[in-house]
């Protein structure tokens, strides 16, 4: 049985663990969680990620180019290509 400090999750022995990686990778991404054992004791934890959702729009930082000076060709940017 985990212990508090311990995630609830299958406890698999590394042996298995190597045997299997691309099944237990996937489980994980599934959301299960793993002890991974070594001799019997625990060792290691194989756990999903947190989810992070998309990246924040980058933000607009007015003026960030201003120390460049002016441009030399307004125009060559409205250009296509």
């Amino acid at each position: 049985m985990p212990t508090p400090a311990e995630p609830p999750g299958t406890r698999i022995s590394a042996h298995l663990a190597r045997q299997q990686l691309a099944r237990l990778l996937e489980r994980a991404h599934g959301g299960e969680c793993f002890l991974l054992l070594k001799y019997g004791k625990p060792w290691a934890r194989l756990l999903p990620l947190a989810s992070e959702g998309p990246p924040p729009p980058p933000q607009r930082q007015p003026g960030r180019l201003r120390h460049l000076g002016a441009l030399s060709a307004p125009r060559a940017l409205l250009r296509r290509r």
